[in-house]
This record gives C-alpha cells, sequence and structure tokens, in this order.
C-alpha cells in the first residue's frame, strides 16, 4: 500500500498533537510537583524522533520516489 503525501502529514499533525498534549501534562504535574515519569519523557523524545524523520528531506523524497515507482509499476502492467 503506498503512503500518500497527504497521509503522511496527517500523522505529522496528529504526532504533534499528542506530543503537545503530553508536554501539557507534564508542565501541569510539574506545578502539582507530581513527576511524569521517565516512561512519559522517553515517549516524547521518540515522539520529537518520529517527527523530525516524516518532516525530513530524505523521507519527502523517498516518499516522492514511491509514489512515482507505484504509478510506474502500474503503468507497467497496464502494457
Amino acid at each position: 500500500m503506498a503512503v500518500r503525501q497527504k497521509d503522511a502529514q496527517r500523522a505529522v499533525e496528529l504526532l504533534q498533537r499528542y506530543r503537545a498534549k503530553l508536554g501539557q501534562r507534564a508542565r501541569s504535574q510539574s506545578a502539582d510537583k507530581v513527576d511524569c515519569g521517565e516512561q512519559d519523557r522517553q515517549l516524547q523524545r521518540s515522539l520529537d524522533r518520529v517527527i523530525t524523520v516524516f518532516q525530513s528531506q530524505l523521507f519527502n523524497a523517498l516518499l516522492g520516489l514511491s509514489i512515482l515507482w507505484m504509478k510506474m509499476n502500474r503503468l507497467n502492467v497496464r502494457r
């Protein structure tokens, strides 16, 4: 199944929203003197990495190549 550019953009938007909610929770817990926990911090770092990859030029170039390959493959199958 080919990943479309708009699907990838939507995924980034959802990840960014989730990451922002985690950050808000961490800040509110910090104000309440409650530790958000190492697992939350690890999740935030992992989300940051995934978001960075999705926004990278390399990912977008590979996505473009994938779409091009799928289109070319469909043309070859029709022949």
